[in-house]
């Protein structure tokens, strides 16, 4: 069995000062398998509904720069980092629609 090759880039490092120093580190990108991926749905009062759901694009652990290990909290936890995306969709109800017409026409 070969060993797994490091997908190593740098982003921003993880604490939010250094971070808005624009001060990086690297990262260590971790694979991740999707289990569920629900939607959030919620009716709005002219009857569109809003469907909406988180998309997990990437997982990381920053590396110390010093040592190329993975950083830990103070408890000794891993750091981990994401990059995600937001999916909305509105669907306007047949009565917004027909509403829209009449204002028209």
């Amino acid at each position: 069995m070969g060993s797994k090759t490091r997908r190593i880039t740098q982003k921003l490092h993880p604490d939010p000062e250094k971070a808005e120093l624009g001060i990086k580190v690297g990262v260590e990108f971790l694979d991740f398998k999707l289990i569920k991926e629900d939607w959030c749905e919620w009716d709005i009062e002219d009857g569109t509904k809003i469907r909406a759901k988180i998309i997990l694009s990437e997982v990381y652990m920053p590396l110390d720069p010093e040592t190329d290990g993975i950083m830990r909290r103070e408890d000794g936890s891993p750091r981990y980092g994401a990059s995600i995306a937001m999916n909305v969709v509105f669907e306007p109800s047949e009565s917004v629609i027909v509403a829209e017409e009449v204002e028209e026409g």
